[in-house]
C-alpha cells in the first residue's frame, strides 16, 4: 500500500520554517493510557532555525497523524554530513508534566468543570495572544495572599503566551461522562500534576482518556467510541506464509502483576452523616491458576470503588497480554492508517491466536529497511466483577 509521507516544522507562532524535509530515521509513537507520546527524528540537510520549542507535524496520505513539541536538539557534523537530531512529546505532554500552581478543595462540582479548572493551569487550551508577563518574584512573600498572588501571575504567564495562538487542543466529553453526578470533594495540591489529577478523577467513575491526532483530549468510554468508528484492521501471519502481511511478531504473557482477587474498600458516612461504615468491592479473575489477593483502601471521595476494582483488574490483565508486529508501511491492507482504539482480526498459527483484540499502540518509523509500523495488541477491556 503506497503511503505519503510529509513532516512539517513550524515556529511556535505556527508559520510554517520547512515542509519538504529529509529524514534519515524517525519514530512517532502513540498509546492508550499514556496521552503523552514521544517521537525521534533525525533530519539531514535542515535549515539552522529549527529550534526548541518548535513545532512537528507528521502527515500521511495528507491527513495529521501525530503533533509535537521539541523538546531536545542535538546537531552533529562532519566533513561528510550534518544531522539535526529532534526529540519530543505530543502537545498533551503539557498536561503530563505540569504540576498544580494552587490549593483548591472543590466542592459539589461536576467532573468537567474540575478538569476543565485543572487544564486551564496549563497552556493546553487555546487562549488570546498576548505579550508573556514576567514571573514575580517570590523574595519577601510570607503569606497566603502573597502566595496567591504569584500563582495569580504565574497563571497569567502562562495564558497570555505567544506560543498561544495557534493551539487548536480541545477537550470532549461522551454523554454518560457529561451526566455523572457532582464531586462532593475533589482536592489538589501544589506538586501534584496536572494529568494525575484529571486521570485519577476519570478512572474513578470508570471512564478513560484519548489524546487523538486531531488535538481532541476525549473523556469517556472508549469501547462505545471504538464500536463508533466501525474500522477493522486484519493481520494474518500464517505458517506457510500464504496471504501473510506482518514481518515480525511477539506475544509476552506474565502473571506477575495479576491478582485473582481485587478488593477496593473504602470509608462512607450514612445518610446521617454521623456514622462511619466500611464498603468493600471485590473484581475477580477466573483466569488465573494461582490465587493471590490484591487490596487498596480509598478515601469515599476518591471514587466509586467498584469502578476502581474493575479498572485496576483491567490494566492488569491487558499489561499481562502483550502481542506484537511488525508490518510494512503504516496503512493497512483496508486502505486504512494504522490508527489505536480500534479492533485488529487476528489469525496467527505461529501464536496460535485467532481472535479480535485491540489496537492499544502503535509506533511509526522509518530507517534503512524503510517505513515499518509497531502494532501493540491487547485484550478488550470488561466492565463487570468477575470473568
Amino acid at each position: 500500500m503506497m503511503t505519503d509521507v510529509k513532516i512539517i516544522i513550524t515556529a511556535r507562532d505556527g508559520t510554517i520554517l520547512s515542509d519538504k524535509n529529509e529524514f534519515k530515521s524517525y519514530a512517532f509513537d502513540s498509546e492508550m493510557g499514556l496521552v503523552s507520546s514521544a517521537f525521534n527524528l533525525v533530519l539531514v540537510n535542515a535549515r539552522t532555525d529549527i529550534a526548541l520549542g518548535c513545532g512537528v507535524q507528521f502527515l500521511i496520505n495528507g491527513k495529521i497523524q501525530f503533533r509535537g513539541i521539541i523538546q531536545r536538539r542535538r546537531i552533529v557534523s562532519s566533513k561528510a554530513r550534518r544531522e539535526v537530531q529532534l526529540s519530543g512529546k505530543d502537545r498533551a505532554s503539557v498536561l503530563v508534566e505540569g504540576y498544580c500552581n494552587d490549593y483548591k478543595d472543590f466542592n459539589n462540582e461536576s467532573p468537567i468543570d474540575i478538569i476543565d479548572t485543572l487544564i486551564g493551569q496549563t497552556n493546553f487550551y487555546t487562549k488570546p495572544k498576548g505579550a508573556a508577563a514576567t514571573s514575580t518574584d517570590t523574595t519577601g512573600f510570607n503569606n497566603n495572599a502573597d502566595i496567591t498572588s504569584r500563582n495569580t501571575a504565574l497563571l497569567a504567564d502562562v495564558n497570555n503566551s505567544d506560543t498561544m495562538s495557534t493551539r487548536t487542543d480541545t477537550t470532549t466529553y461522551d454523554a454518560e461522562f457529561t451526566a455523572l453526578a457532582d464531586k462532593k470533594h475533589y482536592k489538589i495540591d501544589i506538586g501534584d500534576t496536572v494529568f494525575d489529577k484529571v486521570s485519577a478523577l476519570v478512572k474513578s467513575s470508570g471512564f478513560e482518556t484519548l489524546y487523538q491526532e486531531n488535538g481532541t483530549l476525549y473523556i469517556g468510554d472508549l469501547n462505545k467510541k471504538r464500536f463508533a468508528d466501525t474500522v477493522v484492521y486484519s493481520i494474518t501471519n500464517r505458517k506457510d506464509g500464504v496471504g501473510n502481511n506482518v514481518l515480525s511478531s511477539g506475544l509476552t504473557e506474565d502473571v506477575s502483576g495479576r491478582y485473582s482477587t481485587i478488593s477496593i474498600s473504602s470509608q462512607v458516612e450514612d445518610v446521617w452523616g454521623d456514622v462511619h461504615v466500611n464498603k468493600e468491592v471485590v473484581a475477580t479473575d477466573s483466569t488465573l491458576d494461582d490465587k493471590k489477593f490484591f487490596a487498596q483502601h480509598i478515601n469515599s471521595d476518591e471514587g466509586d470503588p467498584e469502578k476502581i476494582a474493575i479498572m485496576t483488574r483491567e490494566e492488569q490483565r491487558i499489561a499481562g497480554y502483550q502481542l506484537e508486529y511488525e508490518v510494512k508501511g503504516h496503512v493497512a491492507d483496508n486502505g486504512q492508517v494504522w490508527s489505536v482504539n480500534r479492533y485488529v482480526n487476528v489469525y496467527d498459527e505461529i501464536s496460535e491466536v485467532y481472535r479480535h483484540l485491540v489496537l492499544y499502540g502503535r509506533t511509526f518509523t522509518f530507517d534503512a529497511r524503510g517505513p515499518i509500523t509497531v502494532l501493540r495488541l491487547s485484550h478488550e477491556k470488561l466492565f463487570e466483577l468477575g470473568i
